[in-house]
């Protein structure tokens, strides 16, 4: 069974997806909490490089001109860019994507990209708190 890693707020929602989208998957709860401080994501954010991936680039202006995440899509971002685009989103931004996504599931592919986005999420987070980030 396939496991998404949810916290207490996204279990809520998820419990009222229709059950056929939530048959095969298991909640584990998050239970990290080791959340980067806005000015280490801004760090992050300031040493990125990108210059050579359109598609972030291209991400990245939208966001900056306001749009919101509901608005953007990571589909077009090279596979292999995306560890780079997640470390730099740190574990607070794939939480902000895991909030816009969870609301308009409709198909198991998205159920998919929602646990591969927990997954992330749960990774970051551990990775934070062995590193001692402050929690939040």
């Amino acid at each position: 069974m396939a496991t998404v890693y949810l916290t207490a707020t996204e279990e809520v929602l998820w419990q009222k997806l229709p059950a056929s989208l939530r048959e095969g998957w298991e909640v584990t709860e998050e239970a990290h909490i080791a959340y980067e401080r806005p000015e280490e994501l801004r760090m992050r954010a300031h040493i990125a490089s990108f210059q050579k991936h359109p598609a972030v680039q291209a991400l990245t202006q939208k966001l900056a001109g306001g749009a919101s995440v509901e608005e953007v899509s990571l589909d077009d971002i090279p596979e292999d860019v995306l560890p780079d685009v997640y470390f730099t989103m740190g574990a607070a931004g794939v939480k902000t994507l895991i909030g816009a996504l969870l609301p308009r599931i409709q198909t198991d592919q998205d159920v998919e990209g929602l646990a591969s986005l927990t997954e992330v999420r749960h990774e970051l987070l551990a990775a934070n708190a062995a590193i001692s980030y402050t929690t939040a």
